[in-house]
């Protein structure tokens, strides 16, 4: 597999602290201090290996962290210096700063190497604070912590000439004669799904390498094909052969400019658009074939350029692919466009769109994630998944205090961002709603289809959510939720949000899926800390006590998105909590058992007496709250506020 684009997390090592120790020996009564220093913390190279041509190993080993420093000794031993570790990558590769977007440097020479990550300096022991007046200090410094941040390795292939042009030019077939490359041909577009190096001898013994990079269509720019993504390989050479097939009927005007800009369709994957975009009707029909994921139809549209051609292939090019066997290429060719026409339609009615991956108007940070989704069906509010946002996770089964836990620190947080969730009933429903009742803005991510409301008690939810926020989803609206839904949905939660926080969860919780989730997309983790004797936040304090930065209030969340000025000071932590607002369509006597539970929990006889009606009408009123999510039966008849 040809990988040239991948992002990695490293961190250099903190230094060894410095040692407080004074000199004991037999008739040396003042022996002195004599605390060593620590040792320096590893730092993180970069380095470029002749032997390696592609990314691949990148593409799972995502973190490489450089060892720390040991720590200072008496009889002025310092610690040991932690080894340095290196990233080998092939020649022609651009490092970059994710946060900054600066180029650190390219690695052109072999084995030239690059610092990206400089290792903490180690701590000076106590010898060093000795003066005439200060004989015995017992001061001593920690080791500086090293340098983290997030690289993007670019790989740009280092050759003399590229080889440009449309699917089935010749291009392959060129370099397969002019050198001893032998890349794979075919009589169908886009045999090439990487690019492939070649060298050319001259008769005077020198020699020039040449790139053949894969096919380019029109609209490339907008997704089609393989898109633009591989002409980074081209930058590099010193010409370009753009190759134009001689049975081209008019290649002058294939490449005129203005040919281009009058197009009959448009690849836009907006619901109601004027003019039917047939690419996004096929792309969709694509998907709804079973064992057709997202992987699978990447590559199925490399390989054929469109999904339109895939869905007219014959079914010996689609058992070539990797992975499509008889059976799958047998349901691929019953797949019909009027399946996604149908899928549009739907969508339309309820005011729905679908976004294709590529695309303008698809989210960008779900394009890195490792497993992008090929079609996300959105409902509501576009501009919210290109927002600043944060996803509160938590326990179905959560307690009284993780309730108010996630209702205080979403209310606070959906001043400034934008709150998603996976519309869950527990944690995932109270951080929904407190959002909205801040005035907020709230994502709900879907393990099911639109038009099926699961869990039922969200139904209310379901409706705010879609007038004031916005809803998401990889499945075709109906489609009920499965097993196997659920994980999948938890990527897309931790890959729409820029910090994760798991509020309260048990050891074997799916919230700790989605915090996995998060690590391995380089999002970081927060946990709300809790009860060491509470089952429900066995998982919270493990995060914590494993690296996870505990939030303790809005602004220790906030801080990683970089928009915590002014928080800290407005007191915005959990010994704060925010007013109860009930829900609007509420009954009296549903208004009146609320208003009842708001300070604590009540015992149901407490609230028969208080509302001066039969204990029937009550427990009727209770269970209709307790359906809707917004009341928790406890032990003993005793009725509480979720």
């Amino acid at each position: 597999m040809f990988i040239d684009r991948v992002v990695v997390q490293v961190a250099a090592g903190t230094g060894g602290s410095g040692a407080s120790s004074f000199r004991r020996e037999k008739f040396v009564p003042k022996g002195g201090p004599d605390g060593g220093d620590g040792g320096k913390g590893g730092s993180v190279y970069v380095k470029a290996d002749t032997n390696l041509a592609t990314l691949l190993d990148y593409r799972y080993h995502t973190k490489w962290i450089a060892e720390r420093g040991a720590h200072g000794k008496g009889k002025n031993m310092s610690g040991k210096s932690a080894e340095d570790i290196y990233l080998p990558v092939p020649p022609g590769t651009e490092v970059r700063d994710v946060d900054t977007g600066e180029v650190l440097g390219e690695m052109i020479s072999p084995d030239q190497t690059l610092l990206v990550a400089k290792g903490g300096r180690g701590g000076r022991g106590n010898q060093h604070f000795a003066t005439p007046t200060h004989q015995s200090p017992r001061e001593w410094e920690p080791g500086e912590e090293g340098e983290a941040r997030r690289l993007e390795l670019v790989l740009k292939l280092i050759a003399d000439v590229g080889l440009l042009g449309e699917p089935n030019a010749g291009k392959s077939t060129l370099l397969s004669v002019i050198s001893a490359a032998r890349p794979k041909i075919a009589d169908y577009p886009f045999t090439t799904l990487e690019p492939h190096l070649g060298v050319v001898g001259l008769s005077d013994n020198r020699s020039f390498v040449v790139a053949d990079i894969p096919g380019i269509i029109e609209g490339a720019h907008e997704g089609k094909g393989l898109g633009l993504r591989f002409l980074q390989h081209v930058e590099r050479t010193r010409a370009v052969a753009v190759l134009v097939p001689v049975d081209s009927p008019d290649p002058h005007r294939r490449t005129d400019r203005h040919d281009f800009s009058d197009r009959s369709t448009r690849h836009t994957g907006i619901v109601g658009a004027v003019v039917e975009d047939r690419e996004v009707v096929a792309t969709l029909a694509l998907a709804l074939v079973p064992g057709v994921g997202p992987q699978r139809l990447r590559l199925i549209v490399a390989t054929f350029g469109s999904a339109q051609a895939a869905l007219a292939a014959p079914q010996s090019k689609l058992q070539t692919l990797e992975g499509i066997g008889r059976a799958a290429a047998t349901a691929i060719k019953e797949a019909r466009a009027d399946d996604g026409a149908r899928v549009l339609s739907q969508l339309c009615a309820l005011g729905a769109r679908a976004l294709i991956c590529g695309q303008p108007e698809f989210p960008p940070q779900l394009e890195e994630i490792p497993e992008p989704p090929s079609v996300l069906y959105v409902w509501g509010d576009l501009s919210l998944l290109t927002k600043p946002s944060v996803a509160f996770v938590g326990s179905r089964d959560h307690s009284a205090y993780g309730a108010e836990a996630a209702r205080v620190l979403a209310s606070a947080v959906a001043q400034r961002a934008v709150i998603v969730s996976g519309m869950a009933r527990g944690i995932d429903a109270i951080a929904h709603a407190a959002a909205l009742d801040a005035s907020g803005r709230s994502v709900g991510v879907l393990g099911n289809g639109f038009g099926v409301i699961y869990p039922a008690a969200n139904r209310a939810l379901y409706d705010r959510m879609v007038a004031h926020g916005c809803l998401v989803t990889e499945h075709p609206p109906g489609e009920r939720p499965h097993a196997g839904s659920f994980p999948r949905r938890n990527r897309l939660i931790s890959g729409l949000s820029r910090a994760v926080v798991v509020v309260e969860a048990d050891v074997k919780s799916g919230a700790l899926v989605t915090a996995n989730e998060a690590l391995e997309q380089g999002r970081p983790v927060l946990a709300v800390p809790g009860p060491i004797t509470s089952r429900t936040s066995a998982g919270c304090n493990k995060l914590i006590q494993q690296g996870a930065k505990p939030a303790l209030c809005a602004a220790d969340i906030l801080e990683e998105l970089g928009l915590a000025s002014g928080m800290r000071e407005l007191g915005l932590a959990l010994s704060t909590p925010a007013p109860r607002v009930p829900p609007i369509d509420l009954t009296g006597l549903q208004l009146t058992l609320w208003s009842r539970m708001t300070a604590e929990p009540q015992h149901v006889d407490a609230l028969v007496a208080a509302t001066q009606t039969g204990a029937a009408n009550v427990l009727g009123a209770l269970t209709e709250l307790e359906l809707r999510g917004l009341v928790r039966q406890g032990p003993g008849m005793v009725f509480g506020l979720t």
